[in-house]
């Protein structure tokens, strides 16, 4: 039997079902009741844009669905899919859990490898594969490249370069 419970933070706008369906409130800032449909991000998670006033909100299916009906007494900070789909939020299949727990067990189920992430796939790189050959190929002292004038030229600290160039860091990409 589908349950539907309010949305923390939205409780007179929408609703979420253990089915992990969320729809629009009848009579809410609409005449009628409305099922949402949900839209994939860059890491294949489903989220969905409440809106009230004109302002929309854009949040992950899977944690409205925790946050409604799964217990958090130890005010864990995630929420993990058992099974690794990334898309399956039905309540059987989450649990919270903390960062390391949730790495753990991406880890352990192959999900992560440490390789899936590394240079150009990390969130947080600056830089392409084909700048990291580029600056090892430039750098030379003699000609003037050095590390300074390569860290302004690609926007990076003069330390990225020296483990670019010590191969610290990119140590894989030949």
């Amino acid at each position: 039997m589908e349950i539907w419970k309010d949305v923390r933070g939205f409780e007179d706008y929408y609703e979420v079902s253990n089915f992990s369906n969320i729809r629009r409130k009848k009579g809410s800032s609409h005449l009628k009741q409305v099922n949402l449909k949900g839209s994939f991000d860059k890491d294949g998670y489903i989220k969905v844009n409440l809106k009230i006033k004109q302002k929309t909100n854009s949040k992950m299916l899977h944690r409205l669905i925790a946050e409604a009906f799964i217990p958090n007494p130890e005010n864990k900070t995630q929420v993990n899919h058992l099974n690794g789909i990334k898309d399956d939020n039905v309540l059987e299949n989450l649990e919270w859990c903390t960062l390391s727990e949730n790495r753990q067990h991406a880890y352990d189920t192959g999900l992560q490898n440490g390789l899936t992430r590394r240079g150009a796939q990390n969130n947080f790189s600056k830089l392409e594969n084909k700048d990291v050959l580029a600056i090892r190929m430039k750098y030379n002292k003699k000609q003037g490249r050095t590390m300074k004038v390569l860290s302004e030229e690609f926007n990076v600290s003069s330390g990225c370069i020296q483990r670019i160039l010590s191969k610290n860091s990119w140590a894989w990409l030949k």
